[in-house]
C-alpha cells in the first residue's frame, strides 16, 4: 500500500510539473520585426587574407549590389576596391605576394560567371587646395576626357581653410593606390597631408612643378638671400619625403611626364636595402 502511494505522488508531481512548463510556453510571445527590418539586412561574404594577414578580402551589398571590399583587421574598416552599379561583384581570392586580387561576375544575372583580375587600371584625380575636388577611379576614355576637363578648369585659389585626407570620399583613394601628386611644393598643408597618405601605407611619387626659374631674382639683387633661404627651405622638404621613402622628381616645360618618372625607378633602386 506504501508502494502504491509512493507512485501515486511521484505521478501526480510529474504531471503538475508538466503543466506548468506548458503554461509558461503558451504565455511567452515571439519577438516582432517590422517588414523594413527585414528588408534592411546586410550579405557579407569573406575571400581571403593578404599575404601579410593584416587584411581580407571580402563583398557585399551595402551599396544594393554585391561589390569587392578589403577589410583591414586593425580598425575593421572595409575600404571598396569596386565600384559597380549594375553587375554583381563576388572576391575570389588576392593573388600571391601581390596586391592584386580575382573576382567574379556574370553578365545580367544569367549564372554564366566568369573571372576577372583587377590591377592599377584606374585612375583618379583630387584637387588639394582652396577647392577640394575628386574624381572616383575609373577607365576608359569617359574618365579620360573628364580628367582633361577637370585640369583645364583648376586654378590657384588662395584660402586658408585646413583640409586633411580624411574629408575625402573613401572610394577617391582606394587602399594600396598610387597617389601621383604634382606640386609646385609651397604649402605645408600639402605636404602634411602627403605624408599621411604615405603613412597609411599608399605608395607615393611627388612630382614637382618648380616655380624657381620664374622668381630668381637678378644678380647682385638685395633678394638673393631671401631667394637662398626660400631654397634651403624647399630642399629641406624634399629631405622630409625622402627620408620617409618618398621619391621627388622635377617635372620642368620641355619634357613629357614619362621623364622624371623614369627617375623614380632610379630612386627606389638606390634606396633599396641591400
Amino acid at each position: 500500500m506504501l508502494k502504491q502511494i509512493v507512485s501515486l505522488t511521484l505521478v501526480v508531481i510529474v504531471i503538475a510539473g508538466c503543466g506548468v512548463q506548458d503554461a509558461e510556453q503558451k504565455s511567452r510571445m515571439p519577438k516582432q520585426y517590422a517588414i523594413e527590418q527585414l528588408y534592411n539586412n546586410l550579405a557579407v561574404g569573406a575571400a581571403g587574407f593578404s599575404d601579410d594577414e593584416t587584411r581580407l578580402l571580402v563583398n557585399n551589398n551595402s551599396t544594393g549590389i554585391f561589390n569587392v571590399y578589403e577589410l583591414t583587421i586593425a580598425d575593421t574598416v572595409m575600404h571598396p576596391l569596386t565600384a559597380s552599379k549594375k553587375e554583381s561583384f563576388f572576391a575570389v581570392q588576392y593573388l600571391p605576394a601581390s596586391d592584386k586580387f580575382i573576382y567574379s561576375s556574370d553578365q545580367g544575372g544569367n549564372e554564366n560567371s566568369h573571372l576577372y583580375l583587377q590591377r592599377k587600371d584606374r585612375v583618379g584625380l583630387v584637387g588639394f587646395g582652396g577647392f577640394l575636388s575628386w574624381l572616383v577611379p575609373a577607365s576608359g576614355m569617359r574618365q579620360l576626357y573628364a580628367i582633361i576637363e577637370a585640369l583645364l578648369t583648376s586654378q590657384v585659389v588662395h584660402s586658408f581653410a585646413l583640409r586633411g585626407v580624411d574629408v575625402l570620399p573613401p572610394r577617391t583613394l582606394p587602399p594600396k593606390a598610387l597617389v601621383l601628386a604634382i606640386t609646385p611644393l609651397l604649402d605645408n598643408r600639402t605636404a602634411a597631408a602627403l605624408l599621411d597618405l604615405r603613412a597609411r601605407g599608399y605608395d607615393l611619387i611627388v612630382v614637382e612643378v618648380s616655380p624657381l626659374e620664374m622668381v630668381a631674382p637678378s644678380p647682385g639683387s638685395s633678394l638673393e638671400l631671401a631667394y637662398r633661404l626660400w631654397r634651403l627651405s624647399r630642399e629641406a622638404l624634399r629631405w622630409r619625403y625622402e627620408q620617409v621613402g618618398v621619391p621627388v622628381v622635377t617635372w620642368r616645360e620641355d619634357e613629357p611626364l614619362a621623364v622624371p618618372l623614369e627617375e623614380v625607378n632610379a630612386f627606389r633602386h638606390l634606396a633599396r636595402p641591400a
